[in-house]
């Protein structure tokens, strides 16, 4: 090594040493420039990158240096934990493999990130199987255990998963994620009160955690004796926590005139076969050619076939996933979005951190959350007068902007289902159902059900849904239907099936209940499609309100209790009319398609003007 690459190369290293990446940088491109192998340099070139979060041109970095035959544990270590910052699993697992058959450190390493990359990319049995060879290879090891938990999770063994115990050397760090595990898999369970409690417990211990935060933000609105206060305080918790963490922006540069065409960004990770692209695909096919340009910062990066019918109604599709909570900041102010809309709220893959930066001048939370962020730097929370009457606005830290009529469209089902004359007519009783999750069917709506089902002799209760899939679930929901005093033998539960599968169950209810405080959402809307009426209790939130919502925008008021005691009442005297639901059958469907639930051009437009308005108010503000 001549002088000159010496000296440089020594320099590199000492800038790197002194946290000095960007300078670093810049020496270490020079020496390459002149000295294209130069393994040292390729390998600290890597190293500044990812500490500069650009994880891509790192991994390239980190190729070089495999290129030229280096095998420096370091390096093999560093290049599979940039490919984990970057959300790129398959690059991970491609150099975790690389770690397996050198030395026992190494070994180790690459089993461990091998099982952290297999159940990012959603492969939870392989996953299993690394970590079960890890813990036989390296039973000391301490960092396997939250992982292994989180396999048998994903792998569909919840029970398993509580059984995994924290290493007596692990550190609190380890502690907490292991707990954090737990909480999951209890809720997941259908044990919602336990896990929120244990993830009070984390938060006892770590004030800050917002994993557990947003655990117990999300998991309150199952709970029926949480009240609407309760639940607003818990988001302001959270956005306490978050808003301590970050700068927010006070000015921006975007064109104040009102008349231009907007841009509109959307976070979201759902638009793929989830509830949010059910209600957003119509609504942006009929937003086409208006004066709105559409950004869309994918926080998940998962897609499907779904996914495709929405991109080319996205002018501009950021995928996100892998990049900081500043770096998308800085992403939407460099594109100077005017209005941004959260769909995510406390469900997986929310970006909080970033609206409480502010990047964009206006914004706003819609759709994936019916409930209030608890950040003052959201401005907005899309409703309407029904989901979120006048008295009501207490729920909200953000101001209510409530649209004409429905705060949202659901399109219509890519089905060939067609609605069938009501069971009863050939059964001669009544058959019930809920297709909703049913971590949303609590103890107090299972004796409200109780009280339904014993006023209508021999009718029958059908349930689906995802947590079905469970064994254990299923064991431990007979369980409580037994304590609520309903015979099992009357209640069919079946397991999750696909969507094209699922709404042809529809055909064996005469009348679908409406759980609460969590009511049916897209469950709802399905059902009223379907042909089959849905009978909902009145509520005191918005996340309570919606399925009555629903029902009273499709012209069926009378469907919608004011009280328990009324909800059996109509429950009892609409399964008394078998001919009465023969004939609101016939036709239900055609006033369901005709009412403003589908009515996506209607929607595009009030959310455009909606839009014109809030950013007309912005820009007369600052004059």
């Amino acid at each position: 090594m001549n002088n000159d690459l010496l000296s440089l190369s020594l320099h590199a290293q000492t800038l790197l040493n002194n946290q000095q990446p960007e300078q670093a940088i810049d020496v270490l491109r020079q020496i390459l420039a002149n000295h294209p192998d130069h393994l040292d340099s390729w390998d600290h070139l890597a190293a500044a990158l990812t500490l500069l979060e650009n994880y891509e041109e790192a991994d390239h970095a980190y190729e070089q240096c495999f290129r030229l035959g280096c095998t420096f544990p370091e390096t093999l270590r560093n290049a599979a934990r940039n490919a984990h910052y970057w959300g790129r699993p398959t690059r991970q697992f491609e150099h975790a493999q690389r770690m397996l058959n050198l030395t026992a450190d190494l070994r180790y390493d690459g089993l461990r990130e091998s099982a952290q990359a297999l159940l990012a990319l959603s492969k939870p049995v392989p996953a299993l199987a690394a970590c079960r060879q890890c813990v036989l290879e390296f039973p000391d090891d301490v960092d396997i255990k939250p992982l292994l938990a989180r396999a048998l999770l994903d792998a569909g063994l919840p029970e398993e998963s509580l059984k995994i115990q924290p290493h007596a050397g692990a550190t609190a760090k380890q502690r907490l994620a292991l707990t954090m595990t737990r909480v999951e898999t209890l809720l997941t369970m259908g044990e919602i009160n336990n896990g929120i409690a244990l993830a009070e417990d984390i938060l006892r211990e770590d004030p800050e955690h917002t994993d557990a935060l947003t655990a117990v933000g999300f998991n309150l609105q199952y709970l029926p004796d949480i009240t609407v206060d309760h639940r607003r305080q818990q988001a302001e918790r959270f956005a306490a926590v978050v808003r301590k963490k970050v700068q927010q922006f006070d000015a921006w540069h975007n064109n104040k005139d009102p008349d231009r065409t907007l841009r509109i960004g959307f976070i979201c990770g759902d638009f793929r076969r989830h509830p949010v692209a059910f209600f957003m695909l119509g609504f942006l096919q009929a937003l086409q050619h208006r004066s709105l340009e559409l950004y869309l910062y994918d926080a998940l990066g998962k897609s499907d076939a779904i996914t495709d019918k929405f991109r080319p109604l996205i002018q501009h599709w950021r995928q996100v996933q892998s990049i900081s909570d500043k770096q998308l900041t800085r992403q939407i102010r460099d594109d100077q979005v005017d209005i941004l809309i959260d769909l995510h709220g406390y469900t997986t893959g929310n970006r909080m951190a970033v609206m409480a930066m502010k990047p964009a001048p206006v914004q706003v939370i819609w759709l994936g959350y019916q409930g209030t962020s608890g950040l003052r730097e959201i401005d907005y929370a899309l409703a309407d007068s029904d989901s979120v009457p006048v008295e009501q606005d207490t729920e909200f830290t953000e101001k209510i902007w409530r649209l004409p009529r429905l705060s949202m469209c659901f399109s219509t089902p890519e089905s060939d289902y067609e609605p069938v004359p009501p069971p009863v007519l050939n059964n001669g009783y009544i058959t019930f159902g809920c297709m909703n999750n049913p971590h949303k069917v609590n103890d107090t709506v299972l004796a409200l059900w109780s009280r339904v089902m014993a006023a209508v002799p021999e009718s029958r209760l059908v349930m689906r849904g995802g947590g079905f899939n469970q064994t254990g679930y299923r064991k431990r929901f007979v369980t409580r239907l037994q304590r609520a005093g309903i015979d099992p033998s009357r209640v069919t539960i079946e397991r999750m099936a696909p969507r094209d599968k699922f709404l042809d169950i529809y055909s064996r209810v005469d009348i679908a209940l409406d759980p609460f405080p969590y009511s049916g959402i897209t469950t709802t809307a399905e059902a009223l499609w379907s042909g089959v009426p849905v009978l909902a209790l009145e509520g005191n939130s918005m996340v309570w309100r919606m399925g009555g919502c629903f029902v009273r925008a499709c012209g069926m008021p009378e469907w919608v209790a004011t009280s328990e005691d009324d909800y059996v009442r109509r429950a009892v005297n609409f399964a008394s009319d078998p001919a009465g639901l023969a004939s609101l059958r016939q036709n239900q469907r055609a006033r369901v398609v005709a009412s403003p639930l589908f009515d996506a051009e209607d929607f595009a437009a009030h959310f455009e003007q909606a839009m014109r308005q809030m950013w007309r108010l912005y820009v007369n503000k600052g004059q």
